[in-house]
């Protein structure tokens, strides 16, 4: 009796964890990621201005589907030989502060991640954020989507569960057909639940094979109830 139960659980979950993954790219006529940079700020200074928030707010609004968002901040030519924690603390503060007034906008999209990087441009627009959003809906039937950067279009999945108090948990997901043009970026993991938010991540995976398995132990937390993932998105970027 027991066996007949776990055979059926097992075949169950099978289907919960989304064996037919698919490509957002390929489901939906938006692209599964977006890229916008904005520019404004005050030299060494990381306030948002009125202009630069009207433009991110249109952006935005603009684009409903796409539920979460990265953030990358840069400075510009280092004028007063700053040393370099004080320009990466910049860059990042300018990058924090442009992804917490995209999540003050509609209260939907889920900050991913927000860095900040020392540049060496002349000009103002050198001063700048890089965002870039995500479309992480899912699809029916207990299927997942799967959104990409821009060196691949197709990822073929595959997840794996354990038991752990008689209760089945995340084990291990494996990636396989990565283009070797992702080789030297990183690659960061989602788990979401049925209304898209995110319960589970493993950030910045460093790609270095056209197949790798990535096991529980890499995501915060370590412990998700197979049951609760509904949905599994992914961005391929730079490191």
């Amino acid at each position: 009796m027991f066996r007949t139960r776990l055979i059926a659980a097992i075949s169950i979950l099978l289907i919960v964890l989304g064996i037919s993954l698919i490509s957002s790219g390929k489901a939906n006529a938006e692209p599964a990621q977006i890229s916008k940079t904005f520019t404004g700020f005050a030299f060494e200074k990381s306030e948002v201005t009125v202009a630069m928030k009207k433009n991110i707010k249109a952006w935005i609004l603009a684009n409903p589907n796409y539920n979460v968002a990265s953030c990358v901040g840069y400075t510009g030519q280092n004028v007063k030989n700053r040393t370099k924690a004080f320009l990466e603390k910049l860059a990042k503060a300018r990058s924090q502060n442009i992804c917490d007034y995209i999540r003050r906008i509609t209260g939907t999209v889920t900050i991913n991640s927000t860095l900040g990087y020392t540049g060496n441009g002349k000009t103002a627009e050198a001063r700048k954020v890089t965002v870039t959003l995500l479309n992480a809906s899912g699809t029916d039937g207990g299927s997942g989507v799967v959104t990409i950067g821009q060196c691949d279009n197709s990822l073929a999945v595959s997840m794996q569960s354990r038991i752990t108090s008689s209760d089945f948990y995340f084990n291990s997901i494996t990636i396989r057909d990565i283009s070797s043009s992702c080789f030297g970026n990183v690659i960061d993991i989602y788990f979401l639940d049925p209304d898209g938010n995110q319960i589970a991540s493993s950030m910045a995976n460093p790609i270095s094979r056209t197949g790798m398995k990535f096991g529980y132990a890499l995501f915060d937390p370590t412990l998700i109830p197979s049951n609760q993932i509904s949905k599994v998105a992914f961005e391929i970027r730079k490191p």
